[in-house]
């Protein structure tokens, strides 16, 4: 159990430290090295504590959401943090907390009714069963998921790095049709048009990414506002009659033909959702709401929807 190799500490504070916070992606750091927006501040700090580099810290409240981690400065830190040492490896101890919170064991055995938010502070982490390996073990499974995810982390960087060089300044230089509005699929690798031929699949993929890539990779507002052609040309051409998508239209959007499955309706609905999402235009948000329902419609009576041919 917890309380028999890890150690809850308490130390004072000092007159010059700057607030810790322990964020979800598990970093402990000064708030000045990350951000100090979007905090609650305390007009009195009752009950903060020091905090040392080197210190397991697992947030009393966000600690289910994976707010664990190693403090990489000294500090201050409100009572919710757990501040805790041991004699174990605390990288080890650290990535089996956090495979726990991912793994959703803390939200588990919470006892409490708050939303998004799991009370996991000295008593329960006392009480936890802990697996522990020799110190060697645990040095070499620390080892191997920093290797691992420092590989991802390669991976990562490399993607972005194909995304914001290549990716997005080709389809928005040849794709984006700023003419008729959406976005051209058919391109040779040269950016040059093979077919003027719109997918309306496409149009939803499309217009989805570029602001699922606003709102988690750049806050690029061409990004945003091929997002929003791409969601009006959809809105204005690629539905038919009977509330169906079509799944192919022509460059100016008249319905070429249509298809028996909800693929064209699907992202469509994922780009609405998207789209409100990065723009805040509550009114795309109620279109993607509709459009499931819709959706959710045809799928329960196909014979009458989506009859075969």
């Amino acid at each position: 159990r917890g309380k028999y190799f890890l150690r809850l500490l308490n130390r004072p504070v000092k007159g010059d430290d700057g607030v810790i916070t322990c964020f979800r992606d598990g970093e402990v750091t000064l708030r000045s090295n990350r951000r100090e927006e979007g905090f609650t501040f305390s007009f009195k700090e009752c009950g903060y504590q020091g905090v040392e580099p080197g210190d397991l810290v697992v947030h009393g409240m966000d600690g289910f959401a994976g707010s664990i981690g190693i403090s990489d400065s000294r500090g201050k830190a409100s009572p919710v943090l757990n501040i805790l040492d041991t004699e174990h490896d605390k990288r080890y101890v650290m990535y089996y907390l956090r495979s726990m919170a991912y793994g959703d064991v803390f939200t588990s055995i919470a006892s409490g009714i708050r939303v998004r938010s799991c009370d996991l502070r000295w008593n329960k982490l006392a009480e936890l069963r802990y697996p522990l390996p020799s110190l060697r073990e645990e040095k070499e499974i620390a080892d191997h998921i920093e290797r691992e995810c420092n590989k991802v982390e390669k991976m990562v960087a490399k993607c972005r790095e194909e995304l914001l060089g290549n990716v997005m300044p080709f389809w928005m230089k040849y794709g984006w049709d700023r003419t008729n509005g959406g976005v051209y699929p058919c391109l040779a690798r040269d950016g040059s048009l093979m077919d003027s031929t719109k997918s309306v699949w496409f149009q939803g993929r499309f217009g989805w990414m570029a602001s699922y890539a606003y709102n988690h990779v750049k806050k690029d507002k061409q990004w945003l506002a091929a997002s929003k052609s791409c969601c009006e040309f959809l809105e204005k051409h690629c539905f038919d009659r009977d509330g169906r998508a079509f799944f192919e239209v022509t460059a100016e959007g008249v319905g070429l033909r249509k298809r028996r499955y909800v693929f064209s309706e699907c992202f469509a609905a994922m780009a609405y959702a998207e789209y409100a999402l990065a723009s805040g235009e509550t009114a795309w948000a109620r279109k993607a709401v509709s459009l499931f329902k819709r959706i959710r419609l045809f799928m329960s009576e196909p014979e009458t929807y989506m009859p075969a041919k």
